[in-house]
């Protein structure tokens, strides 16, 4: 059944009137006019429909003809009925918008979104499904029975804190990152008791945000989520080993944040046991500085992945990337990370072009499509992902537990802890989670992101974990090391390979003494060339996922 609203109507009924009334007024005064009356002076009398004081005020028509006088009196009409329609616009927008400020400064909403950027529009639509939600950053003023957008006007603090004071739930997303931080900072200042999630592009801002360590406040990196998602419900280890290669091979196209976020999490989250490091090329106008600022940043780079750049794109004004070299192994699938969604759409004839004149097959191509609405996974091979709308959801805002897999991985990491290093005051993350810093709080959810591929490689059919939004649950008398002789140590050997990848990508690198500033550790070596003490722990590390996921 067709739905409509009564501004949709005003929309198109206020034109149709006005153009009724031009229409019947000069065919109307043409016809009562002399025989000198241009078609031009009747169609500028009809204009005088939409004045008060006009041609039309003083109209007697008694000895008219029927027709002319039918013809006027619908003009005359047609124009009282727009004029007093622009009235009533003005006067309800006024209205509107007062109404609208009063709600919100009165009224409790339990959700608060804060930020000009796009992602909240589908965080909006996500919340206010539940519970009365309002927006403050707004573009234009909106309301409905369940929520209300508005504009920030005037000092951004003082609007914020005049409406967050009953807040339970804030989420914080805005176009910048220093914006956001900003953002951030008043909720947390304002919002005494409110739960506050505040997405930033870059990882690496959290690292630099670590004055927001509060145990409200969950800092989360907006590449980091469309990655984490993306390879939870299409795990590239899986389609490796249906394609039967023994490295990962992934081409990205587009090596922003959202490109660089997937490599690493390629690197870290994807590794198993029956795999190589793997082999990482990427297509960017500028493919060479971009490796050469990893390459700055990570030190021990090289032990990641084998890396290729190959500079230039598919875009009309770019030159297409040169060809590979011909003994160069097929692709395990291609990420399309482009800064637009028209410009991934059109890049996918002319990569196809460059497979082909590879020599390649097209295996499956993930594409970045922010708009949700595009249906581009009609086709076989590609899969959008990303979309501002799951994006939301991925965030976990409205969560009452969010985190709960890190929360208890960080729980247990503690119980674990010799007593020792529990009271080491130079070990910054033998503390709770409330006081742990967000670098870290970040770290456990890698460490809980990785869970799949270990029980991938445990031999566990991907039916009980493919695609869980929640740490995954073994049924009851199942246990991670059921499908082979020596899995534990298989597993801690591969925990070790991780937590070497992560730590590497983080900018450590080997050093005989432990040192955070210097971000030297002495266990970046080989899991052969640990003591058995290192290699105990990485095994407890294990067997404490085995507990967690056993029902």
């Amino acid at each position: 059944m067709l739905k409509f609203e009564w501004k949709t109507i005003l929309l198109w009924l206020v034109p149709s009137f006005a153009i009724l009334a031009i229409i019947t007024g000069t065919w109307g005064w043409h016809l009562r006019g002399s025989p000198t009356t241009t078609f031009d002076d009747a169609l500028y009398t009809s204009l005088s429909a939409f004045g008060l004081n006009s041609s039309y005020t003083n109209l007697v028509l008694q000895n008219e003809p029927f027709h002319i006088k039918a013809l006027l009196q619908i003009s005359r009409w047609s124009g009282v009925i727009v004029g007093f329609s622009a009235v009533f616009g003005a006067l309800w927008g006024l209205l509107h918008a007062y109404i609208s400020r009063i709600r919100a400064w009165t009224g409790d909403f339990p959700i608060v979104l804060i930020g000009d950027s796009d992602l909240l529009l589908p965080a909006l639509q996500l919340a206010k499904g539940d519970v009365r939600t309002l927006r403050l950053g707004a573009k234009e003023i909106h309301s409905d029975l369940r929520s209300i957008s508005l504009p920030i006007i005037g000092d951004a603090e003082t609007f914020v804190k005049a409406h967050i004071r009953t807040s339970s739930k804030i989420l914080v997303v805005a176009n910048s990152d220093s914006t956001t931080l900003s953002l951030a900072r008043m909720a947390q200042k304002h919002a005494p008791t409110a739960q506050i999630t505040a997405i930033v592009r870059s990882e690496s801002v959290i690292e630099a945000a670590q004055t927001l360590s509060d145990p409200r406040i969950r800092m989360l990196s907006t590449c980091k989520l469309v990655a984490r998602a993306l390879h939870r419900d299409n795990p590239p280890f899986l389609i490796t080993k249906e394609i039967g290669q023994k490295n990962i091979h992934a081409l990205i196209v587009g090596f922003g944040d959202i490109g660089e976020a997937i490599a690493r999490d390629l690197i870290v989250n994807c590794q198993t046991i029956d795999l190589g490091i793997p082999h990482i090329t990427i297509i960017d106008p500028l493919a060479k500085t971009r490796q050469r600022a990893l390459e700055l940043a990570i030190p021990e780079f090289d032990k990641t992945c084998v890396f290729t750049a190959l500079e230039g794109g598919f875009d009309v004004d770019l030159e297409p990337p040169s060809l590979l070299k011909k003994d160069s192994p097929e692709f395990t699938c291609i990420y399309v990370c482009l800064p637009s969604d028209d410009a991934a759409l059109a890049s996918l004839g002319h990569l196809s072009h460059w497979l082909r004149a590879n020599g390649h097959k097209s295996p499956k191509i993930f594409v970045r499509l922010r708009d949700d609405n595009l249906m581009v996974a009609q086709v076989a091979n590609i899969i959008e992902f990303g979309a501002f709308s799951n994006l939301a959801r991925e965030s976990e805002f409205l969560a009452d537990e969010p985190d709960r897999g890190a929360r208890a991985y960080h729980t247990a990491y503690l119980k674990q802890l010799k007593l020792s290093e529990r009271h080491n005051p130079n070990n910054v993350t033998a503390v709770p989670w409330e006081d742990l810093a967000q670098t870290y709080r970040s770290a456990n959810r890698t460490a809980i992101a990785h869970v799949p591929a270990k029980l991938a490689s445990a031999g566990i059919d991907p039916a009980i974990w493919l695609g869980a939004r929640e740490l995954p649950q073994l049924p009851i008398g199942m246990s991670l090391y059921e499908n082979g002789d020596g899995m534990k140590e298989k597993l801690g050997r591969l925990e070790h390979e991780r937590w070497n990848a992560e730590r590497r990508l983080n900018g450590w690198k080997y050093g005989k003494i432990k040192n955070e500033s210097l971000k030297t550790h002495p266990a970046l070596v080989e899991y052969d060339e640990l003591t058995e003490e290192i290699q105990s722990f990485d095994l407890e590390l294990v067997e404490m996922i085995a507990q967690m996921i056993k029902s």
